[in-house]
């Protein structure tokens, strides 16, 4: 199913399915996504799934909608990874293929829906809790985890995951396809713990998974370890 990223900031990102028929982006009542500032019309665009494909239109908005950096005139057929602007709003267009499956390491599908307001709290809202000074630095680490902690391809750099608080697998038949003979099913995922993430090894087959050149049942994950799952080598590491 094609899907519409919004982009708050340069770490959460929401999604949007995008279903068969119309979907309304705007501030009123009637928007079937809803936008919540003063720069965005109450009907401001309108993105129509038929069987001809995905397509955008803007609906007479007061500030007029953007198609890759240009005025949208009339209706414009969308592809993926093209950049929609509604206001203030950055939007994403992701279809159905499996290059869609992930956003610039995040596996789509984990991303929370958007509820249409900026004040969205994925978490829950929960109210404040006191922490001690080692405790908030532990809080502090692990939140560092979560959100800088990568997987890069060691041969191609611009190919990374980012595990998250989620599972992510690996082989053919997971999220991220690995190179090599005897990748078929799933070969290995890494889990977080609460704590950090684990590589685990899900193949029947000693020796597929290897941690820092050493095969693995199981290893908790470190800045700067290196990872082999069949024929592909990544690197974990933490951004500081």
């Amino acid at each position: 199913m094609p899907n519409i990223l919004i982009r708050q900031d340069a770490t959460r990102h929401f999604l949007v399915p995008i279903e068969p028929g119309e979907t309304l982006l705007g501030r009123g009542e009637g928007a079937k996504v809803v936008l919540p500032h003063a720069s965005v019309s109450r009907h401001h665009a309108r993105v129509v799934m038929d069987t001809s494909g995905v397509w955008i239109e803007d609906v007479e908005s007061q500030n007029g909608t953007l198609l890759n950096g240009e005025k949208l005139e009339g209706k414009r057929y969308l592809h993926p990874r093209d950049k929609i602007t509604v206001g203030r709003f950055n939007l994403i267009f992701l279809g159905d293929g499996k290059e869609d499956r992930f956003f610039q390491g995040r596996y789509v599908q984990y991303l929370p829906a958007w509820k249409g307001t900026l004040d969205d709290d994925p978490e829950g809202g929960e109210s404040t809790t006191a922490l001690s000074l080692d405790a908030l630095r532990a809080l502090q680490a692990q939140t560092m985890l979560l959100e800088s902690a990568r997987l890069t391809d060691l041969e191609n750099p611009e190919a990374f995951w980012c595990p998250e608080a989620q599972t992510l697998t690996f082989g053919n038949a997971g999220m991220v396809h690995v190179k090599g003979f005897f990748t078929w099913g799933v070969l290995a995922e890494v889990k977080w713990d609460g704590k950090r993430h684990v590589l685990h090894r899900r193949s029947k087959w000693w020796g597929t998974v290897s941690h820092n050149d050493v095969a693995v049942e199981r290893a908790p994950l470190r800045n700067g370890d290196v990872v082999q799952i069949g024929g592909t080598r990544l690197r974990y590491a933490v951004d500081a």
